[in-house]
């Protein structure tokens, strides 16, 4: 990380001042962790004997685990509620209590718990309490919500596409209308407006292989325009 900042440090005029609110930041949470190392500290003070390099989890007592336990990110909520983003990305049609059931069957095993304790008269009660959740109509209402979104985009999408298309074609036909200019003089003498329909006329009518490479921004002036159109027009003829 340090070299690859060497190397970019020429074209970072503010590396040093990024570095340096960096370092301020981290600064609270270094005088939070230091004391875990010191001597007498949470790290210290696990006993030698009681973890050894090498050795399994399942030969360190809960009480060592505990002291070594580190959450999978800063914020107990920032897991989860990532996971959760993610779920919904994949299932649309999944909701907050299904994605918590999902997430407790994954973490607490539950599959394996089944299999070993579950028998058929507690199947049959589990399907009987989620056919009872079914009936209320709370899923069905969900997913009908979900399918009226979907189909509510969907229309806004194609109304705008419509329009869109309807502009793009209606545009065409006014170009084709005004057509190709060939009187030099009429040219030399036309407003910046008309020198930007000749230029769409020959970018999407005609289809000039050079006036397609280039946009009206990089012809900024008058002058700029009217050249760009007497070249095209010189290649068309």
């Amino acid at each position: 990380i340090f070299l690859a900042a060497q190397v970019l440090a020429p074209d970072l005029p503010d590396l040093s001042r990024m570095i340096s609110a960096m370092f301020n930041g981290s600064a609270v949470t270094w005088v939070r962790f230091t004391p875990e190392f010191q001597i007498g500290g949470t790290i210290d003070s696990i006993p030698p004997d009681e973890f050894q390099i090498g050795g399994t989890i399942d030969s360190i007592p809960p009480e060592i685990l505990a002291k070594l336990y580190v959450p999978s990110t800063n914020d107990h909520n920032e897991g989860p509620l990532g996971s959760a983003r993610v779920h919904i990305r994949y299932h649309p049609n999944s909701n907050p209590a299904s994605f918590s059931a999902l997430e407790r069957y994954r973490r607490n095993n539950t599959e394996a718990f089944a299999d070993k304790y579950i028998t058929v008269e507690d199947l049959l009660h589990v399907m009987r309490e989620v056919r009872k959740e079914d009936a209320n109509g709370e899923n069905a209402a969900f997913r009908k919500a979900v399918v009226e979104e979907l189909e509510s985009k969907a229309r806004v999408h194609r109304e705008k596409v419509r329009v869109a298309t309807e502009k793009k074609l209606e545009r065409e036909a006014n170009l084709r209308a005004t057509g190709v200019e060939r009187d030099r003089v009429k040219i030399k003498s036309m407003t910046v407006p008309q020198l930007k329909a000749q230029y769409d006329v020959y970018k999407l009518i005609v289809k000039d292989d050079i006036i397609r490479k280039t946009t009206l921004v990089s012809i900024p002036r008058r002058q700029d325009k009217l050249d760009a159109v007497l070249a095209a027009l010189d290649r068309y003829e």
